[in-house]
């Protein structure tokens, strides 16, 4: 629950948002699998890799970190890295949110490749549910739980975008 409510019940968004993200993954794992078995267990790394990344470069500055109430559960993991003085959610966010877009980005391809060889339709199937997901699920939970989010005034994702200005020093 956010802000560490365990009384406000189920936050559908949250739900959504957890579920599409796991559709996400297991899609991108099934459709790596489908084109080629061994590439499945390269994009596991990737995600787990890219996951670790988020959590120990943007977690930390999070005011849900704080108060240990991440939607996510990743304060859990994020607790095991270090937050460095000077640094904010909104800088940190900006620079290393790059990190997930390997998870994004090669599926699609890979799909696309698999699909060069022949129509698979259990691989198209999968690739249009990663995409669904993912490009379309994904984005309207987020932005319903990005709305009522305590870093929304300084997120470069959920908030104005002239929150940082160019130029200016925020490590």
């Amino acid at each position: 629950m956010r802000d560490g409510d365990a009384g406000a019940g189920i936050r559908w968004p949250v739900v959504v948002e957890t579920v599409a993200l796991l559709a996400v993954y297991a899609m991108g794992l099934l459709v790596a699998w489908l084109v080629w078995a061994p590439l499945s267990l390269l994009y596991l790394v990737v995600i787990l890799a890219s996951n670790l990344l988020f959590m120990a470069h943007i977690c930390p500055y999070c005011r849900h970190f704080e108060a240990r109430s991440c939607h996510s559960g990743y304060h859990h993991v994020a607790q095991f890295f270090p937050r460095h003085e000077g640094r904010t959610f909104a800088r940190q966010f900006q620079r290393y949110v790059a990190v997930m877009y390997p998870v994004w980005a090669l599926l699609p391809l890979v799909g696309l490749y698999g699909l060069l060889g022949s129509l698979d339709w259990g691989l198209l199937a999968a690739l249009l549910l990663f995409c669904l997901c993912g490009f379309v699920v994904l984005p309207l939970a987020s932005r319903k739980i990005c709305a009522g989010c305590a870093n929304a005034a300084e997120c470069p994702r959920g908030g104005r975008r002239d929150a940082l200005v160019p130029g200016q020093s925020q490590n």
